[in-house]
């Protein structure tokens, strides 16, 4: 027996004298959140668990293919951007959680987590979601009150425009609604038409931003749009119908009219420009995910501090319903859509070549844990993913703009349904689709594109 322990004492120093295991985590975060994260989550879970955790983080998902490349065995968990998580798995970079996982724990998982069949590829998880994420439409409330009070003032000019492309103008007995909530397109069209109209010091120029620059988060808008107008999944997919008309034709009216900000169509705009657009008043109306519309407002918190002299002049509304622009004999138009987009956000996936599945899994766990949910979805405008938080957004976190921000998030994710962007392994391709789409018949075009010159572009 005392050889027995004598056998086991070198052993167990020799377990608590080696060096903590090494983990890479690869993940989808702001620069301001950073800190906050490496500081509240991941130094705790090192403590407990005894490893050291690299952080590698990305604000944009073109960069994931370089943080990944030549890491295979070192990408120990990885959050990925909902649209690219079938292309890892056909990457081989994420490993199936049946691998490490029990079918028991599995069952326990899809309980605790909303949405979590999306984290399957071809029948099997791979995927727990981090943060949800959808867009919304975000405005300076003192200039739509202005708009409301006195667009009729422009109403003859608006008719006369708008002529140019349905031969009727507005629908028949339009008033610009007075609540956001229940725009359309038309009512889109006015108040940016209003905006561009005034002369404010001499010069007129549009006031409404959507973004520009050539990136994926611009095809996910334009995914949206052509939801918004009543496109179906597969129409989104194949870049077909009706829909996709009536979203390119409304895009390039819009910027043909010069109802959007001039600026950030020819310099390409990405969201971060757009943000700074409403901080120096240039930007009056655009669409937001609630993590850009914390930075904006700001929190509070020194990691983020606002924007804006005066933010609670910012409104925040789902998004318009998307219509056609060609109205039919009774003045109503031909087509609507509806006000749902995608519903989309980050997944963490265990690295298929790590060597501490089990560790990583259990870090994904923590980070997604009730408390630290609280606190970072709070602090940084992330919609959470526990099921026990989203029955209860509009009242956890104290009421207020906060509060406002993660109601209207899940009134949007109501309207949205199911809808995601697609899922499919080649999403890199589609989107680069909408983007060429885009540049062609909206941004490089002088004329606004006939429905015959959108649809003969669309089956190139």
């Amino acid at each position: 027996m005392l050889l027995r322990v004598l056998w086991i004492l070198p052993a167990l120093g020799l377990f608590h004298c080696g060096p903590p295991a090494q983990l890479r985590m690869v993940a989808k975060m702001p620069d301001p959140q950073r800190d906050f994260f490496r500081e509240k989550i991941l130094t705790p879970f090192e403590k407990k668990h005894k490893v050291k955790i690299e952080l590698a983080a990305y604000s944009d998902a073109s960069d994931l293919p370089h943080l990944l490349a030549g890491q295979e065995g070192n990408a120990d968990l990885i959050t990925v951007p909902l649209e690219l998580t079938h292309r890892l798995v056909s990457d081989n970079r994420v490993a199936p959680l049946e691998d490490f996982v029990s079918q028991r724990k599995l069952l326990q998982l899809k309980q605790t987590y909303f949405l979590m069949d999306l984290g399957k590829v071809d029948d099997r998880y791979y995927y727990l979601p981090r943060q949800f994420e959808t867009s919304m439409l975000v405005y300076h409330k003192p200039q739509v009150v202005d708009a409301l009070d006195n667009w009729e003032s422009r109403r003859e000019e608006i008719e006369t425009v708008l002529r140019k492309y349905n031969g009727k103008g507005l629908p028949n007995h339009y008033e610009l609604e007075k609540n956001p909530e229940k725009w359309d397109y038309f009512d889109l069209f006015v108040v940016g038409y209003y905006w561009k109209a005034r002369e404010i010091t001499s010069v007129k120029h549009g006031h409404i931003a959507f973004q520009s620059a050539r990136n994926y988060r611009t095809a996910l808008n334009l995914i949206d749009k052509a939801h918004q107008s009543g496109a179906s999944q597969e129409e989104v997919k194949l870049m077909q119908g009706e829909a996709l008309v009536d979203m390119l034709r409304w895009q390039a009216i819009m910027a043909r009219e010069g109802l959007f900000l001039d600026t950030g169509l020819r310099e390409r705009w990405d969201e971060n420009k757009i943000l700074q657009g409403f901080a120096t008043g240039q930007v009056y109306l655009s669409e937001i995910i609630p993590t850009h519309f914390f930075l904006l407002h700001g929190t509070g918190h020194s990691l983020v501090p606002g924007m804006l002299a005066a933010p609670e002049e910012l409104g925040l509304s789902i998004l318009p319903q998307g219509v056609s622009v060609e109205l039919n004999a009774a003045g109503e138009p031909v087509r609507k859509g509806g006000r749902g987009v995608t519903t989309r956000g980050s997944w963490m996936g265990v690295g298929k070549n790590s060597p501490h599945k089990e560790i990583a899994f259990e870090l994904a766990l923590h980070i997604t844990n009730t408390a630290n949910q609280i606190e970072e979805c709070s602090s940084f405008g992330m919609i959470p993913v526990r099921q026990d938080m989203l029955g209860e957004l509009g009242l956890m976190f104290g009421g207020g703009w906060m509060s406002r921000v993660f109601r209207v998030a899940s009134q949007q994710m109501v309207e949205n349904r199911f809808t995601t962007p697609p899922l499919v392994k080649d999403y890199g391709d589609i989107g680069e689709n909408y983007l060429k789409a885009y540049d062609k018949l909206v941004l490089q075009s002088t004329v606004v594109p006939t429905r015959e010159e959108i649809l003969k572009e669309l089956r190139r």
